[in-house]
Formats: structure tokens, C-alpha cells, sequence
């Protein structure tokens, strides 16, 4: 799942044709090279050929997009670097190498799979290197930005003042005001988002030879350049390079905007006028596209590239006699006093634990980007640990929380409770339901992603007590008569446009209401159940700017910490 959504699809296909893509990467017989191609660079095996004395570099005129001759490889695969430190891509025994003849060496699996994919596509024809953008950025991450970082970043910061998102189309001009309207209304929020982020309200001009910007926001965002790693860098650069804006990637890059509505502004003067004049094929619809290759292309490089690097985890036993644990994730540095997050991970109460890629993911990022310190739990798991199993585990866990001591400033009078699916049940109870088969589960059924009616069957009757039905309270928590404690918490309970579940969703903050309690209702139309665990997704972002904002807001007062 820590996969792009792109590479999965790919992986899938692959599977499904019985095919070995991904894996342990194995010795196998060269394929043959013709000559008369563009010279690519393979190292021919001593005697007893090993994946260690064999490499394959890709020529120069990789980085120019051509064709640089036909595939000679029969299969791609990754594997741990030889040092241990980092993934390698092996295309058969050979190691692949950039076209500097350094070894492609990639710190994160996942990026490594995806790149690996990317030349697993190839046809036999000819390697295209335009359809391998996720090689060209981490080629460039390697070769182009550690000797040219400076040059960037003044590059970047001299096109910063006639950004797009600063021009405006006159108001008072009737071929223009279309526009103006336009982008008072897309454009302004992330104009908002600039004097919120950097403390700056930007200037707005409509000179076709832009402004200038106040020193101290450029100052500020040539800050976040410098401090960006080289794969960030280069992220940043080529979305810059395609959007004619750094204010768009550096929203991209603090989560402030998805793919989707970065290409609308970007395009937004342009589809104006296609709405008005008409699209041209051939034209317009190529170069929707190529924007769309090129900025997705980097944002998932992004994402994939990132480490987290501020942010470490340890695991802890809780009650090893009942495999109860937790794996905690918390700040390397942190001055103040921070709020805890008690995660319970989804799985209808049958499957996963902390440890699976997309539950640590979103574990780390809540800590980078929330700013708290995340405790996710182990619970027991259904059938063999049916209810109230894993309640009593969730209730252990505080305890334990509460009684035991950190090296990391906590401050357990702001503790809050997350969950995902079943995980949001034992925190009560974003996933429920009942006998009764709600609209949009019937409406959504083979159409939604994750959850469906013969998988949610299977939980229930996994989890719930032996003989009861989905109206045993535990699952059924939107009764008018469900008890709900004087001192129930503010809640925030997130509601995605295609998850079956959503009708149980908002009759359960309907009752929250009713009773007096109070809820914020997050709607995401294209959300899909657990939408907000793939970081590739652009709601994802957004989904931790409202936690965020919802942890800010239902703080208790910091304590004094003057003896």
C-alpha cells in the first residue's frame, strides 16, 4: 500500500498474467544488446558471473528522452544495496547504474519497486526514457542537484516574484473578468495559505512583468529550499519548472495542495478559454497531459523520497502475556510538552497490526506533520479474540500510557484517540452499522474500494459474541438510546464520498449532536474507506491539516513548566 496508486495498478496487472515483477532479485542469463544502438554501458561477468562484478549504465542521452536501444534485460527486480544501506535496482543480474556510471542507489524501497516497474514496462523494442519519469528524477536527485544546488535554488528564487499565483487578469476588462472571477476564487486561498505559512501576505499584481515581493517572505522561502534534501529538491524544481510556479510545489510540499487541484491553477486562464473558444486536438489535450505526467510524476517522487527524518519509533511491550505492544512515534527533538495520539489501526478487527506499511506511514506522518506523539496499538484479533477483546486491549493501553513515564515531553492532559475502520470502532465507533443495509451500501456495492457487504459481513461475524447479530451494541452505536458519558470528548469523525459505511458515519454524528456533544463532520467526496493512509492521495494532505487544526483547537492549556 506504501506504493504509488500507478505502480499498483502496474504490479496487479503483472501478477495477474503470472509474470514475476518485484522481488528478490535472481541470476539469470543476459539478454543480448545489437550493436549500432546508442552505446548502453554493461559489465560483462568474470568467470563465475555474480550480481556483485555486473552492472548496466544508461548513456548520456538518457537525460534528452530518446530512444537508447532495445530492452536487453528480461526482468526487473530490486534488492538490498551491497553496504546494506539502501536499495539497488538489478535488471537480471546486472546493477543498474545512472548515466554518470554511479551505482542507482535509492534509500527507500518503495521508490526503488516503482523505478523498477518503470523499466519492467518497457517494450522490446527501445527504451523510452520519457516514459520512465521517476528514473529521470532520481538520476537528477543524484548527479544534477548535489553540484548545482546553489544555481537552483537562485534559479527558483528569481523566477519566485512573477509567480503565477501572483499575476491577476484585470477586473475591469471584459475579456478578462472571467478570469478575475476565477482566480478570486481558486487562487486567493493559497494566497491565505502564503500569509499563514510564511507570515507574509503576498503582493498581487497584474503587470505582465510581475512585482516584487516583500524581502522577508522571499528570505522565509529560500529557507524551505535550502533546508530541502536533494530529492526534495529536485522534486520542487521539476514542478516549478512545469506549473511556472514555486509557490504551487512548495503547497504540494508542506501538504497544502493535492495533483488535481495543482493542475487546475495551473491551468486555470487556459481552460477559461477552452470553455470559451473550444479545445484543440492535438494540442490542448497534449499538453493537459504532459502537465499532468510531469507534475504527478514528481509529486509521488516526493513522497516516496521522504524519510520522516525527524521522526523516531520504538516498539514497547504493553502485555506480552496477551501480545498486546505499541509502537510509538515521536519527535527526535522537541522542546515543549507535546499532545499524544492513540492510534488503533483498521482491519475489521481480524487483520494487520502497527507494524504494516500504510498504518506506520500515517503513524509518522501524524507525528511530523501534526505534531504530536503517536502511540499506535496492537490489539488481539478476531475470530480467536472475539468482543469485547479488543476493547479491554484499547482500555489496557491508556492505562499503561497513563501510569508509564517517556523520555519525550508528553503531555497527557491533551490525549486523543484515532482510529481507522475497525480501529475508529474501538474508539467508538466511525465503523458500525447494523441489520439494516443502509442506501449507499447497497449503492456503493462492487463499486468501492476496501470495504463491501460480504467483507463487512465477515467482520462482524468474526468479531461480534457467537449467535448475535449487527444490532449487538458494539456494532450498533446510532440508537437514540446509545449511552453516551457526561464528559464525551469533541469529536471529529471523517466522511468519504464512496465509502459504504458513510450513511452509519453520519447518523452517528447526527446522534452526537442531538445529544449535545460536539462533532466536526469532514466530508471528502472522492474519499474512499481509509482514503487518508495513501500519502499519493491529494485529500490526503488535507485530511491532516483539519487533524491538525482539530488537535490545535481542543488543547488543553499548556501547562506552566516554571518550578
Amino acid at each position: 500500500m506504501a506504493t504509488t496508486l500507478t505502480a499498483r495498478r502496474l504490479l496487479l496487472q503483472r501478477w495477474a498474467a503470472g509474470r514475476r515483477l518485484l522481488g528478490t532479485a535472481a541470476e539469470a542469463s543476459p539478454v543480448g544488446k545489437e550493436a549500432g544502438e546508442d552505446a548502453i554501458y554493461v559489465g560483462k561477468p568474470v568467470s563465475v558471473a555474480t550480481r556483485d562484478d555486473t552492472s548496466v549504465a544508461m548513456p548520456m542521452s538518457f537525460k534528452t528522452g530518446s530512444v537508447v536501444g532495445k530492452r536487453f534485460y528480461r526482468d526487473a527486480t530490486v534488492r538490498r544495496a551491497d553496504d546494506g544501506n539502501g536499495w539497488t535496482i538489478m535488471l537480471d543480474y546486472r546493477t543498474l547504474k545512472t548515466p554518470a556510471k554511479r551505482q542507482l542507489k535509492l534509500h527507500s524501497r518503495t521508490l526503488a519497486m516503482a523505478i523498477a516497474a518503470e523499466w519492467e514496462y518497457q517494450e522490446q523494442d527501445g527504451i523510452r526514457p520519457f516514459t520512465m519519469p521517476l528514473m529521470k528524477l532520481a538520476c537528477t536527485a543524484l548527479e544534477r542537484v548535489p553540484l548545482t544546488r546553489a544555481k537552483i535554488i537562485n534559479n527558483l528564487m528569481q523566477r519566485f516574484h512573477q509567480d503565477l499565483v501572483f499575476c491577476r487578469s484585470p477586473a475591469d476588462d471584459e475579456l478578462t473578468k472571467g478570469v478575475y472571477e476565477k482566480q478570486k476564487e481558486k487562487i486567493d486561498p493559497i494566497l491565505d495559505w502564503v500569509n499563514t505559512e510564511f507570515g507574509v501576505k503576498p503582493v498581487v499584481y497584474t503587470s505582465f512583468l510581475g512585482g516584487k515581493q516583500d524581502e522577508h517572505l522571499a528570505k522565509a522561502v529560500e529557507t524551505v529550499l535550502k533546508d530541502a534534501n536533494d530529492r526534495e529538491l529536485a522534486s520542487i524544481d521539476a514542478m516549478a519548472s512545469a506549473a511556472h510556479s514555486l509557490v504551487i510545489p512548495l503547497a504540494i510540499f508542506r501538504g497544502r495542495l493535492g495533483v488535481e487541484e495543482s493542475i487546475e491553477l495551473i491551468r486555470l486562464e487556459e481552460d477559461h478559454q477552452v470553455d470559451k473558444w473550444g479545445l484543440v486536438e492535438g494540442g490542448h489535450d497534449v499538453d493537459i497531459a504532459d502537465l499532468k505526467v510531469q507534475m504527478s510524476s514528481a509529486v509521488v517522487f516526493l513522497h516516496l523520497s521522504r524519510r520522516h527524518s525527524g521522526v523516531r519509533s520504538y516498539d514497547f511491550n504493553i502485555d506480552a502475556t496477551r501480545g498486546i505492544w505499541a509502537r510509538v512515534f515521536a519527535p527526535k527533538a522537541a522542546a515543549a510538552p507535546l499532545p499524544v495520539i492513540v492510534y488503533y489501526h483498521g482491519g475489521g478487527f481480524a487483520l494487520f497490526s502497527p507494524a504494516i506499511g500504510p498504518f506506520n506511514g500515517v503513524c509518522r506522518r501524524f507525528c511530523s506533520q501534526i505534531g504530536a506523539v503517536v502511540v499506535s496499538v496492537n490489539y488481539r484479533l478476531a475470530p480467536e479474540h472475539r468482543h469485547p477483546a479488543a476493547y479491554d486491549d484499547g482500555v489496557d493501553a491508556l492505562r499503561f500510557i497513563d501510569e508509564a513515564g517517556d523520555d519525550v515531553p508528553v503531555d497527557l492532559s491533551s490525549c486523543f484517540l484515532a482510529g481507522e475502520s475497525a480501529g475508529g470502532n474501538i474508539v467508538h465507533h466511525p465503523y458500525f452499522g447494523g441489520e439494516e443495509r443502509t442506501e449507499l451500501e447497497l449503492r456503493l456495492e462492487g463499486v468501492a474500494p476496501v470495504v463491501n457487504l460480504q467483507r463487512s459481513n465477515f467482520s462482524w461475524k468474526a468479531f461480534l459474541p457467537v449467535g448475535t447479530t449487527r444490532d449487538h451494541p458494539a456494532a450498533h452505536v446510532t440508537d437514540e438510546n446509545a449511552e453516551l458519558a457526561e464528559a464525551f470528548p469533541p469529536t471529529m469523525v471523517l466522511v468519504g464520498g464512496f465509502d459504504p459505511l458513510q450513511d452509519w458515519q453520519r447518523r452517528y454524528s447526527d446522534v452526537l449532536r442531538r445529544k449535545g456533544k460536539k462533532v466536526q463532520v469532514a466530508e471528502y467526496p472522492d474519499g474512499f474507506h481509509g482514503f487518508y493512509v495513501f500519502p499519493e492521495l491529494p485529500d490526503a494532505g488535507k485530511v491532516l491539516q483539519e487533524m491538525r487544526a482539530f488537535v490545535d483547537s481542543n488543547r488543553a492549556a499548556p501547562k506552566s513548566t516554571t518550578p
